[in-house]
């Protein structure tokens, strides 16, 4: 709390001083994971390069796609650049969710009807 001219004024945009704390520690898992992944890319150990195979990349694409990951990861870790490795992120992580989907032959718009349809009949 700082006071100025006997009004009280918080630094912490009204969060309280635990507040801000948490959301680290809850950072914390999802961006080691991240990174373990991203260095894993880099190592290419077998499970690697056969998971890439039975999503129809070729070797040549794990390197550069660790490298990538990990760059996101740093910027999401830096506060200066949270926002942007945020952004970039979640452009990374729609992309493997989309190579996700190709690969079982299945988007979300054929998938969504047969689902409901069974769920609803």
């Amino acid at each position: 709390m700082v006071r100025s001219h006997g009004i009280r004024q918080s630094n912490n945009f009204g969060f309280k001083q635990g507040a801000l704390g948490g959301s680290h520690r809850q950072r914390a898992l999802p961006v080691l994971f991240l990174l373990m992944d991203g260095v894993m890319k880099l190592f290419k150990p077998a499970v690697v390069v056969d998971a890439t195979f039975k999503v129809g990349y070729a070797e040549s694409t794990i390197v550069p796609l660790g490298i990538a990951l990990l760059a996101c990861t740093i910027l999401y870790v830096v506060p200066q650049t949270s926002v942007l490795g945020a952004i970039l992120l979640t452009g990374y992580l729609g992309g493997a969710v989309a190579t996700h989907g190709w690969a079982i032959r299945c988007s979300a718009m054929s998938c969504f009807p047969r689902t409901w349809a069974r769920s609803s009949g």
